[in-house]
């Protein structure tokens, strides 16, 4: 069951699940976004209790899943990847690019690479830490080609957060 596979499980797991690739649609909308109403209104009244407890795997989870959903809303809307095309405006570095890439692999457009944006959006903006987000999710993942989509997530998050002139 999707629902069961981020309510019932550890939430190192949930993080896990929100991150999977390749199968867009593994996770119903409806299940992710009641997921993150409750989780976000449950990490927020643990958050306020007295007792210790961490929060950075609920900022994971929260992050995972808001851009999970926005991944999904995007891949109904837009439908698959479409097929990758050269540059056409730079004919001089064609034979440098075909000998660097010969097979060119776009990035799909995918919710779980989202995910990460919104994992790294989400801990960066909300909790100040920005080379922590970075190692943590270059870790997570283990695939240097998502450093660029971390970087940018980091970086809007922390300039909105400094506009917003909040700590």
């Amino acid at each position: 069951s999707p629902g069961a596979a981020i309510t019932l499980v550890p939430p190192t797991a949930v993080v896990r699940n929100l991150l999977v690739r390749g199968a867009p649609l593994v996770l119903p909308m409806s299940t992710v976004a009641a997921f993150l109403l409750g989780y976000f209104l449950l990490a927020a009244c643990c958050s306020t209790a007295w007792i210790p407890g961490g929060l950075l795997v609920p900022m994971m989870c929260i992050g995972a899943a808001a851009g999970r959903l926005y991944g999904m809303l995007w891949h109904s809307i837009l439908g698959p990847a479409p097929p990758f095309k050269a540059m056409p405006w730079v004919p001089e570095l064609q034979p440098l690019l075909q000998a660097l890439y010969p097979t060119p692999s776009p990035l799909p457009m995918e919710p779980g690479i989202l995910a990460f944006a919104g994992c790294a959006a989400f801990l960066s903006g909300s909790g100040s830490l920005v080379m922590f987000v970075l190692v943590l999710l270059l870790e997570v993942t283990l695939e240097p080609f998502l450093i660029p989509v971390i970087l940018i997530s980091i970086l809007s998050a922390r300039s909105v957060t400094s506009l917003m002139k909040a700590h």
